[in-house]
């Protein structure tokens, strides 16, 4: 066998030699290039949707909205009745205190065909300072020392639960605060529109509210009723 042959294979041997560890070190940048161009998408991708949450408050914040004073119990009664009867989606209601004297035949009638419409009504009830002395949370329900006055109305919104079970929510939250409200306006004052009635037209200095339609605002109030306690949850 000739020399020439001896050196072409030293020559093939060699090049293998060095090719190897190119190869190796390309293929370990093709890797790396890779987890680098999936992080940078992935990040990408975050970035979309932070920016999109961003875009998204902007938008609500600005979308035009009104808001103006229900003076009086009488006219909060009404915004209540148009709540319950103009619903598409949901209707929240939330009242310390359910006595018979709020929760007449007018406000029974208007839940009772606003469920039938398959439209959930979730109520957030329970003054706190009763949790534990008047009301009696237990076993996923509640008992009461008696039944006091201020939640004479709870058998009847008891009958509303076994009726409409997926419809009808009773959340016992402990709270002073009074809001009713669906998916276009909100009602937030001073006003236990479960508790009381009006006693006339003329009745504008006991209570006032203020209706807001701003969408940050109805989304802050459904969070908030969201996240608020469940003293009955188990």
């Amino acid at each position: 066998m000739s020399i020439d042959h001896f050196s072409f294979n030293e020559i093939r041997t060699e090049l293998q030699a060095n090719i190897i560890p190119v190869m190796q070190q390309l293929n370990d940048i093709r890797q790396r290039t890779e987890q680098t161009m999936m992080s940078v998408a992935a990040l990408y991708n975050h970035v979309d949707h932070a920016v999109a949450s961003v875009y998204q408050r902007l938008l609500l914040s600005n979308q035009p909205h009104d808001s103006k004073l229900v003076i009086g119990r009488f006219e909060h009664r009404i915004k209540l009745l148009k709540i319950l009867e103009e619903a598409q989606e949901k209707v929240w209601i939330i009242s310390p205190w359910t006595s018979k004297n709020g929760f007449d035949e007018p406000i029974i009638e208007g839940m009772n065909n606003c469920l039938q419409r398959r439209i959930p009504i979730s109520i957030g009830w329970g003054f706190q300072g009763d949790i534990g002395t008047l009301i009696k949370p237990q076993n996923s329900s509640w008992t009461f020392t008696g039944l006091p006055w201020q939640y004479s109305a709870m058998p009847e919104l008891r009958k509303l639960k076994c009726v409409y079970p997926d419809e009808f929510q009773l959340k016992l939250i402990g709270t002073h605060a009074k809001v009713f409200m669906n998916e276009q306006f909100a009602v937030v004052g001073s006003y236990n529109i479960l508790c009381s009635k009006p006693k006339s037209e003329k009745d504008l200095y006991e209570e006032l509210g203020l209706i807001t339609t701003s969408p940050c605002d109805l989304q802050t109030l459904r969070d908030w009723f969201d996240n608020a306690p469940n003293y009955t949850a188990g």
